[in-house]
Order: C-alpha cells, then structure tokens, then sequence
C-alpha cells in the first residue's frame, strides 16, 4: 500500500474520530464508577461520510445505526485520559437480539469503539446491553440502556 493511500485512511479515520467526539458530545451519555467514565451514544451511520466508512470497515444505510463507547480514567490531579477496554454487548428489540462486535479505533488522546446494528422498521424500541471491562480494573461495569430508533 502506498504512502499516499495510508495517509488518507488515517485522514478518513482522523475524520471519523472527529464526527464521534462530535456526536458523543451532543448526544453521549455518562455512567461513573470511579475512577473510570464511560461514555455512550448511538447515532445513524449516514452521518459519516462514503469515504470514512469505507475506511473504518463501516456499512452505511438508513438501517444501519453506530454505537459509541468510550472509556476515560480520572487521574489523581482531576484530569482523564483514554483508557483501553474490552467491550461487548447486545442489541435487542422486540423480535430479534444480536450480538454487537465492537472495532477499536485510536487516536491520540482518545480510544473509540465502535459497533454497529441494524433495524429492521421505523419507530424500533432496542435495547442495549453493554460490558465494559476497562484496562486495569477489577470486573467489568454493566450499562443497560434503550434507544427509539427511525429509519431515515
């Protein structure tokens, strides 16, 4: 792979990176169990570009919704950093339930991951269940959660 190929990936991922922490801040929500911070959001895949899906590995659609988690350690001082994780969970909706796979994408100062899910009709009550075992903790933190989903 050329250089010229890398570094666009890397722009493209730079690029989905950006649009997380973008949708995560007006949409995440926080669960506390000190010292960690997760945060969560989830939010439709068409909000990413063709580009920056593709080099994420991501499906785009009007069916198709992204979850995000990420885990941040508060230090001593009061500041957090990123903390690496294991994440695993399950969607679930009236009829079906499916296991989420979730890819890590790292930045500097920030670790993301990233599942996806798809729905199959309008106005679909899923519920989320979500495993988080951050790097160094001692068990991993359960977060349940719903979200009414629209197909676009």
């Amino acid at each position: 792979m050329s250089f010229y190929k890398i570094s666009k990936m890397y722009k493209q991922l730079a690029a989905l990176l950006w649009l997380c922490v973008m949708v995560s801040a007006a949409q995440a929500q926080q669960k506390n169990y000190p010292p960690y911070e997760i945060y969560y959001s989830v939010f439709d895949s068409t909000f990413i570009s063709a580009e920056v899906a593709k080099a994420a590995g991501i499906v785009r659609g009007k069916d198709r919704k992204l979850i995000n988690i990420s885990v941040r350690k508060q230090l001593d001082d009061g500041t957090t950093i990123e903390n690496p994780a294991i994440v695993k969970g399950k969607a679930t909706d009236l009829i079906h339930s499916k296991e989420l796979a979730f890819k890590e994408i790292k930045e500097r100062g920030a670790i993301y991951y990233i599942a996806e899910t798809k729905i199959d009709r309008n106005d679909e009550l899923v519920v989320f269940k979500i495993s988080v075992f951050p790097e160094g903790a001692r068990y991993p933190y359960e977060i349940e959660f719903n979200r009414r989903l629209y197909l676009d």
